[in-house]
């Protein structure tokens, strides 16, 4: 189908309309939402988990970080919160096209209680360790206490190694409780779940260490986890730790809530999220009251866009939902009246996701050309094909990007 055409000659003769009313009118363009009613809730496989990511048998939940409230993203709590544990609810469609009701409880066994702000650079940065080693084992190696500390750009002081051990054990006691959150095939039915992400970790005095620098210093890693994030699709996280550095607490726990929700290698294109107001708060998590609540989060929205934040390109209101919007998906649009330009930033975190896959220091020209130019959705469709055949995914991504986008590189060409 040639969208160009069609949405061209329809926008010709009337006032030009904003990206929110073009994306609401195309078919091919697939919304996204959860919310309270069955009718507004999709599958549980559309919000969950890609559909082509093996998921561990009589399990089709996607245990993703992302999701969960971790940690408290502000140092006051308001007047009667649990530093200890967050609870709250979520609504899905089951197999059956029966809304399910499922509750999550989040605590950890730390005497302080759950992690603060920082929780989320600590993670970030012990996940991305794991993912430079490849996730080969359940054992992320972080080395030592002054090797995170430096990682995190943090202060080598007594005071930066003492809230470091305090984000370590608050993430080493987390616990998720799941009630009637996970499907067990076997028993065609909801069942609950208990289990901590951490199992286990180890920091060794100099004098006391293996002759292995990996035994130095260790966080053992539940084997779900494991499994799943071996899935490298499952992990796709747009920005680097210097982005992250820039972004508010808040501001981080929602880009990586989206980075989830539109990740680019699913193969249903995801243009539109919506999502009561409340219960996203509550996950994430966003406490007070419902005034400052909404606030918080259209704060945290408004800051993303402000920053350039690759995965959005605005968001709206309706009633006690809002409604985000996928900035990549805009980029297939170029003739609608938005600026589709690439930012510098932008163009760089596709080079360096091209790079993963491709790992080709000879094509890096060729590479920047590509995501200066091609769509984005374009690009990580190449990208999932050459990830999937494994042996040459340089070589097929090439072959892939020069079909797939040749009206982009030839227009480029003749300039």
């Amino acid at each position: 189908m040639n969208i160009k055409k069609q949405v061209t000659g329809k926008c010709s003769t009337t006032t030009p309309k904003s990206i929110v009313e073009i994306i609401d009118e195309l078919p091919q363009f697939k919304t996204l939402s959860c919310g309270e009613t069955a009718e507004d809730i999709p599958m549980e496989d559309d919000i969950q988990y890609d559909d082509d990511v093996d998921i561990p048998e009589n399990s089709t939940y996607d245990l993703n970080f992302a999701e969960f409230p971790i940690a408290h993203l502000t140092q006051r709590l308001p007047a009667g919160a649990d530093k200890h544990k967050i609870e709250y609810y979520d609504t899905i469609v089951g197999p059956d096209n029966l809304p399910v009701k499922r509750k999550w409880t989040i605590k950890s066994s730390a005497d302080h209680g759950l992690g603060g702000p920082t929780s989320i650079a600590v993670l970030f940065e012990i996940l991305q360790m794991w993912k430079e080693q490849k996730f080969e084992k359940n054992k992320v190696y972080i080395g030592t206490y002054y090797n995170l500390l430096k990682r995190l750009d943090w202060a080598m002081s007594g005071q930066s190694y003492k809230q470091l051990i305090r984000e370590l054990e608050s993430l080493y006691g987390l616990e998720i409780i799941a009630e009637n959150a996970f499907y067990d095939k076997e028993k065609n039915k909801y069942v609950d779940k208990k289990y901590k992400p951490f199992i286990g970790w180890g920091i060794w005095k100099e004098n006391e260490r293996d002759k292995s620098i990996e035994d130095y210093g260790y966080i053992q890693v539940h084997p779900d986890f494991h499994a799943l994030f071996k899935q490298k699709s499952m992990y796709f996280v747009p920005f680097s730790g210097s982005t992250l550095k820039e972004f508010t607490p808040t501001e981080q726990k929602l880009a990586f809530y989206l980075s989830k929700i539109f990740n680019p290698y699913r193969k249903k294109v995801v243009s539109k999220y919506t999502r009561n107001i409340y219960t996203l708060c509550a996950q994430l998590p966003i406490l007070g009251t419902k005034e400052k609540q909404k606030y918080y989060l259209r704060k945290a929205a408004d800051g993303l866009i402000k920053k350039r934040f690759i995965l959005l390109e605005s968001y709206s209101i309706n009633k006690d939902n809002i409604i985000f919007y996928n900035r990549q998906q805009t980029s297939l649009l170029p003739y609608l009246n938005v600026n589709s330009g690439k930012s510098k930033h932008g163009i760089a975190c596709m080079v360096e996701e091209i790079m993963k896959i491709c790992d080709d220091e000879k094509s890096l020209s060729f590479y920047e050309l590509v995501a200066k130019n091609v769509p984005d959705e374009i690009i990580y469709q190449c990208l999932s094909e050459a990830k999937a055949d494994g042996k040459n995914p340089n070589r097929l991504f090439t072959f892939l990007i020069k079909q797939k986008g040749k009206e982009y590189l030839e227009n480029i060409q003749q300039k």
